[in-house]
């Protein structure tokens, strides 16, 4: 079977070394004993996680093994992780790879390609059943160690502080060693501000999006479900007579200030098609802009709103 192996390299080494032409291939005339540098030349293929070597087509296994045999490759290596699989019997290492082997033997499925020494199996790392009971042994032996302690066991007079210590160690490490086996849920809140400009003629805004991976990621942009802010003006400032926006450009701005005065508006924000809070709340942005004289005039605004709260004359 070695032999065989090397037979199928040197004709790899002869298809490889000839020239191939419009006419025609021209052979190769190279003479004398040619042999592997090292007897093993092995290829690893990761048949986890759903990768090539894990889901491809048996066909493209087959012709991709051929050419690694022309190659001179004689040996595949693969990964069967006993973390997955209880023992090399386990039915569900059928499904790892195309080119795995379904028994403990390693039989290998039909090729063309020469089969001695072919597969060799790789295993690593332990099952999980036996980590399991690996860390409830170690708990077990912590809770032993507790109880030698505090029912005098060890036959020394601690003193309370080291006594104290000792214990809370221990309950430590049993604590940890628990996590272990059951899992440890780890909560923790994130608070982001997001910035809103109100616009009337867009009153609804997609200002960020949530998912479970990511949290709250602010614009539109990233995967999630949106976070729409919907801002509907109730028209209270409607009545007042004020200048148009494009009046107020071609205004003079001397000793004149503008400003605004806020108006009553309809606020949702919404989580797909939850709503998460609505309210109505005075939004400035969406107020009439007026016009206050600054000549020999005492102006006192509000600081929350914007808006003009007393007016003097001087």
């Amino acid at each position: 079977a070695p032999a065989l192996a090397e037979l199928f390299n040197g004709a790899g080494r002869f298809l490889h070394e000839s020239r191939y032409t419009d006419n025609g291939m021209e052979p190769w005339t190279g003479r004398g004993e040619f042999k592997l540098f090292n007897p093993l030349r092995a290829i690893y293929f990761a048949t986890h996680f759903y990768n090539f070597y894990h889901i491809a087509p048996m066909e493209e296994i087959k012709e991709y093994l051929e050419d690694l045999a022309l190659w001179g490759f004689n040996t595949l290596a693969f990964w069967y992780d006993l973390h997955h699989f209880h023992s090399f019997d386990d039915p569900a290492a059928e499904d790892i790879a195309p080119v795995a082997p379904q028994q403990s033997s390693c039989e290998e499925k039909e090729t063309t390609y020469p089969k001695s020494n072919l597969i060799d199996l790789v295993s690593m790392g332990k099952s999980n059943a036996q980590l399991a009971k690996e860390v409830a042994d170690k708990i077990e032996e912590i809770r032993k160690a507790k109880f030698n302690l505090i029912s005098g066991y060890y036959e020394t007079a601690f003193n309370p502080e080291t006594f104290k210590l000792m214990y809370e160690k221990l309950d430590a490490m049993e604590e940890e060693y628990t996590n272990l086996l059951l899992g440890n849920h780890v909560k923790k809140t994130v608070v982001k501000t997001v910035y809103v400009i109100p616009n009337k003629e867009v009153p609804t805004q997609t200002v960020a999006k949530f998912s479970e991976s990511e949290g709250v990621t602010v614009g539109t942009s990233g995967s999630g479900t949106p976070i729409m802010v919907q801002t509907l003006s109730m028209n209270t400032t409607a009545a007042i007579n004020a200048p148009s926006q494009s009046a107020v450009e071609l205004m003079s701005y001397e000793n004149k200030v503008f400003y605004r005065l806020p108006e009553m508006a309809n606020v949702k924000v919404t989580l797909g098609r939850d709503t998460l809070i609505e309210d109505r709340v005075v939004v400035n942005q969406l107020g009439a802009v007026l016009m206050a004289p600054l000549t020999n005039t005492r102006l006192v605004f509000d600081t929350e709103t914007g808006q003009i709260i007393n007016m003097r004359m001087q």
